[in-house]
């Protein structure tokens, strides 16, 4: 993800206006992704169950 923010901003810096828009949109559907894989992985640790200890 952190990737794909460095590839954005470098085109970025060489693209029109239009370029640009797409390019934060992609960045920022990088970051829900992120997110979206955060909140999926929490909710996989929720729903284990916590094994007893022998």
């Amino acid at each position: 993800s952190q990737q794909s923010t460095v590839n954005s901003q470098q085109s970025t810096v060489k693209s029109t206006t239009g370029e640009r828009a797409s390019c934060q949109l992609s960045t920022i559907d990088c970051q829900l992704k992120t997110i979206d894989f955060q909140l999926s992985t929490q909710n996989l640790k929720l729903k284990t169950p916590k094994l007893p200890n022998f």
